[in-house]
């Protein structure tokens, strides 16, 4: 028994000096639980500080794209604004932007790091808290290092869309079709190349000498190793009294006859196109001079202000002049070939009435003054004689207001074009030349007993314009045509659970859009196939009212708004702005031909409207008149697109990297990569 109890005495001493031994091994346990749980206290707060700048700033980027604003952001979302911790003050925290390592560090030593987050492409934070206060001063290390970056990638799916689709200003074919005004019969066509420079913000499509390339019939193509040719049309018939040139642009290599899908043509069929040649014969139309009716012989326009005399495309009016060689009898000129007063020659353009007065230097019947109104379409020339003396037929001429001997030369005698979007499309310039004279090759002789030459190399060059620039401080804004007349106008149909136009715009499309990369569009309608979609359907009708209702709603959340609730900051827009509206873009020549039709997915843009407009009914925009640009047209939109990158990130981004040179209008977003 004594033994016993001697034994459990040893056995207490023993456990009494184990603990002891061990009592400073669990102490400096405990110390060290402390200051690692003081230390990931103070890295979480750190790292959200980071997170947070890194987002924050990467909604800041734009085009042209600064660093000021996107570092400025940065840190202020990091820390010197938005701080809301107490364990990291401001005072013990660095903070460096798309830096190589972290402040007084060689770690981590990211090479790709250039300082600029325009130039990399990202917004990179490193932060920093020096002098960390240990509990137990066990200084684990001298401080806590956080980092977080945002990557900015080419958005490659999306959400939320707005129902307007935006046709890439890109053609892949253009032709020049020679159609004769008096049969109806095309005469000649001529496909043309792109010049490998653009001009005057236009890509220039030719067939002149100076191109690179011409297109070859083989292989329905533009290459470098065929010349491009003049298209030869020789004037021998009446037929080519006048010819009406049509432009046809296409979305795709393989199409480019007008009606077939992705073509557009300016202008169809017998409608004026934006060129026009007057073949003019030196043949009297009877045979008794002595009481001829007038005859009507060359008719060329002079440019006047208007840059071109057949072609232009400008925002405000002016003026071209004409010169017209009408021929008389004989005996109404004099002994210097000066005609008598007793003859008279005007020129009707546009419902105006022009008095020529005698061009005794050109011989010719002229004026300076024709008024040509922006965007009024084809303009004919048509030319009125009068004669006040002797005989015309059987008639006898006076000059009381009953004369007999006066009226009309049939047909057209010239034409000028001014251009708009709504009746040349994209077309900013159309010459109609010859191999020495780009332009205004627009009279021509047509073969007689006395003139026997009277084949032409037609040279014609088209300049399509691009309104998918990204736009810069003091751009003029542009214009979307979503629910005006027609049967199709940019209008897409996105969202199968939304009935109305209205609602899709003002609430955005709920289902999952994606780039298209080579996948086959259902026909006529992507409702009803498995999504994601990579192609959109097209909706039809005007819908005038619904446009102005659905952005009522969206910007001013209201469809009949009675202030602005919302106003215009063009240009300094913040992210979140009621105004960004992302859209949908399609292929060139889309939204051309009638019912519906699907498209491919090309890319996805943003859109920052700067004004709308409706047409009654309380539809009205009432920020128009205060601050928002003017929009003319019920059911369009005007605004610039913008370079804008959606944040957080949601898996929307692909591989590539987000363009911020202003080459391409790709929205993009923000992707957590550290």
């Amino acid at each position: 028994m004594n033994s016993l109890v001697r034994l459990v005495r040893e056995e207490r001493g023993s456990v009494a000096v184990t603990v002891g031994l061990l009592f400073p091994v669990f102490l400096l346990f405990g110390i060290l639980a402390v200051d690692v749980g003081n230390w990931y206290v103070h890295k979480r707060e750190l790292q959200t500080q980071a997170d947070a700048g890194a987002l924050a700033a990467a909604a800041f980027y734009k085009f042209p794209c600064a660093d000021g604003p996107i570092a400025a952001t940065a840190q202020s979302y990091a820390g010197t604004d938005h701080n809301v911790f107490t364990n990291v003050p401001a005072a013990r925290s660095t903070f460096l932007l798309n830096a190589a390592s972290f402040d007084g560090q060689a770690k981590p030593g990211d090479t790709g790091m250039s300082g600029s987050p325009c130039a990399d492409t990202a917004v990179d934070v490193k932060m920093t808290e020096h002098n960390v206060p240990w509990f137990f001063g066990t200084s684990l290390t001298p401080h806590v290092n956080a980092q977080a970056r945002v990557e900015i990638k080419r958005l490659d799916i999306s959400q939320g869309m707005l129902p307007v689709g935006i046709p890439i200003p890109d053609p892949k074919r253009v032709r020049a079709n020679f159609i004769s005004e008096v049969t109806g019969e095309t005469l000649g066509h001529v496909d043309l190349c792109p010049r490998a420079e653009p001009s005057s913000g236009m890509q220039i499509w030719d067939n002149a000498a100076g191109n690179s390339s011409g297109f070859d019939g083989a292989s329905g193509a533009c290459r470098s190793a065929t010349a491009p040719a003049p298209l030869a049309l020789t004037f021998n018939d009446p037929k080519y009294a006048r010819v009406n040139v049509q432009i046809a642009t296409s979305g795709s290599a393989s199409t480019i006859a007008c009606g077939q899908s992705l073509v557009s043509c300016y202008a169809a069929g017998s409608s004026a196109g934006p060129g026009f040649v007057h073949g003019w014969s030196d043949q009297p139309a009877v045979t008794d001079a002595a009481n001829s009716t007038p005859e009507l012989r060359s008719t060329i326009l002079l440019p006047g202000n208007c840059g071109d005399a057949y072609f232009s495309v400008r925002t405000t009016a002016c003026t071209l002049g004409l010169n017209a060689r009408l021929q008389f009898q004989p005996r109404e000129y004099g002994a210097t070939g000066t005609p008598h007063s007793t003859v008279s020659v005007k020129a009707v353009v546009g419902g105006s009435t022009y008095t020529l007065a005698w061009n005794a230097a050109a011989q010719t019947w002229s004026t300076a003054a024709i008024s040509v109104a922006p965007g009024a379409g084809a303009l004919p020339v048509t030319i009125q004689w009068e004669q006040t003396d002797n005989k015309v037929g059987a008639q006898t001429c006076t000059n009381k207001n009953n004369n007999p001997c006066k009226g009309t030369i049939a047909g057209t005698a010239q034409r000028t074009f001014a251009g708009a979007s709504s009746t040349s499309g994209p077309l900013g310039l159309v010459q109609v030349g010859d191999a020495t004279n780009t332009s205004g090759v627009a009279d021509v002789q047509r073969c007689s007993s006395t003139h026997t030459t009277c084949t032409k190399g037609f040279v014609v060059a088209v300049g399509i314009t691009g309104s998918l620039d990204l736009a810069q401080p003091g751009d003029p804004p542009v214009t979307l045509r979503i629910g005006g007349g027609g049967s199709q106008n940019q209008t897409i149909d996105c969202d199968p659970g939304i009935s109305q136009l209205k609602d899709e715009l003002a609430q955005g499309c709920s289902r999952e859009y994606r780039r298209n990369t080579g996948q086959t569009c259902p026909s006529p309608s992507v409702f009803g196939t498995p999504s994601p979609w990579y192609c959109v359907g097209t909706q039809t009708g005007a819908a005038v009212s619904q446009v102005a209702a659905g952005m009522n709603h969206r910007v001013l959340g209201a469809e009949k708004p009675s202030s602005c609730t919302a106003s215009n900051h063009w240009p300094d827009y913040a992210p979140g702005d009621k105004r960004i509206l992302p859209l949908f873009v399609v292929p060139y020549g889309s939204f051309q031909s009638s019912g519906n039709q699907t498209f491919p997915i090309q890319d996805f843009a943003y859109f920052y409207v700067t004004g709308w407009t409706g047409q009654g009914g309380g539809f009205d925009n009432p920020c128009q008149g205060n601050g928002d640009d003017p929009a003319t047209d019920a059911g369009a939109i005007v605004g610039h697109f913008i370079k804008y990158v959606e944040t957080p990130n949601t898996g929307n981004a692909g591989d590539t990297p987000c363009d911020l040179s202003g080459n391409s209008i790709s929205g993009c977003v923000a992707v957590m990569t550290k």
